[in-house]
């Protein structure tokens, strides 16, 4: 998972989130929850096509990495606008922005319309509606799933470089309990080409970074060093990338490395 956010706002930006309103508006108008409910689902199916669905998509592609890797897993290409929390639960947030997220299908089919939420103390509920159930409005609380939209994962898990897994960073209390539940719910260490993924993106990264130090002490071209450093910012598991800026310290190949190329700890 990575922490991304908005460098640039397409053409249009401003009158769709305009329009994204007006489109609430209409569910908000319903006098009852599961009337909103309803509604969310219905003029979801019926507006998801037009412009202003496609210019927040357009704005969450800009949020991903270059190639437009899914939020979530940062491997598997994204496949649409989806909802953190679900429109079946919330439908308030059905058109709003700030909900939004670029996903792909392996992860928004696990997590769907379950939810946990946790109160102040610490206890989690499960607000997912049960099929047949009365359509009521969830519980209040945090979200339990981690939000790469609007806070940083990596203050909640920590990766192995050298397995490709995800585990908590903290030991204890309502921090663990939310990176096991997003580790868990969107099958992060189960699938296990993503663990792979990530261990080829740390030898790929570690190398373009000691190919990088080569050119600079050869003394070779800028351009030749800035399609190196350009292939690096583009590669995906971007969390790989920053995870080994974190790790430097631990690494002895990694201290000497970005000891050459302390620029690097920008990028």
């Amino acid at each position: 998972m990575i922490h991304v956010c908005l460098s640039s706002c397409p053409d249009g930006a401003e009158a769709a989130l305009n329009e994204l309103r007006d489109y609430q508006a209409e569910v908000d108008d319903e006098p009852s929850y599961a009337g909103q409910v309803e509604a969310a689902q219905r003029l979801w199916d019926r507006k998801r096509k037009n412009k202003p669905i496609s210019v927040a998509r357009e704005m969450l592609l800009r949020m991903c990495p270059s190639s437009r890797y899914c939020m979530f897993c940062e491997d598997s290409r994204g496949s649409d606008v989806e909802h953190f929390r679900p429109k079946a639960l919330y439908p308030e947030l059905v058109f709003a922005w700030a909900n939004f997220l670029y996903a792909c299908s392996r992860c928004n089919s696990p997590k769907s319309s379950r939810f946990k939420v946790f109160r102040p103390d610490g206890t989690i509920l499960d607000v997912t509606r049960k099929q047949g159930a009365p359509v009521m409005a969830p519980e209040p609380g945090e979200a339990l799933l981690i939000d790469p939209r609007h806070e940083d994962p990596l203050e909640l898990l920590h990766l192995d470089l050298a397995t490709g897994r995800f585990d908590a960073r903290h030991e204890a209390g309502i921090a663990r309990e939310r990176a096991l539940y997003t580790v868990g719910l969107l099958g992060l260490n189960e699938r296990e080409y993503l663990c792979d993924a990530r261990q080829d993106a740390f030898e790929a990264n570690e190398s373009l970074l000691r190919d990088i130090s080569a050119l600079r002490q050869a003394g070779r071209p800028q351009a030749e060093i800035a399609r190196k450093v350009n292939a690096l910012r583009r590669h995906p598991h971007r969390t790989v990338w920053d995870e080994m800026k974190r790790q430097r310290e631990k690494v002895p190949n990694l201290k000497a490395l970005f000891g050459a190329v302390p620029e690097a700890l920008g990028w």
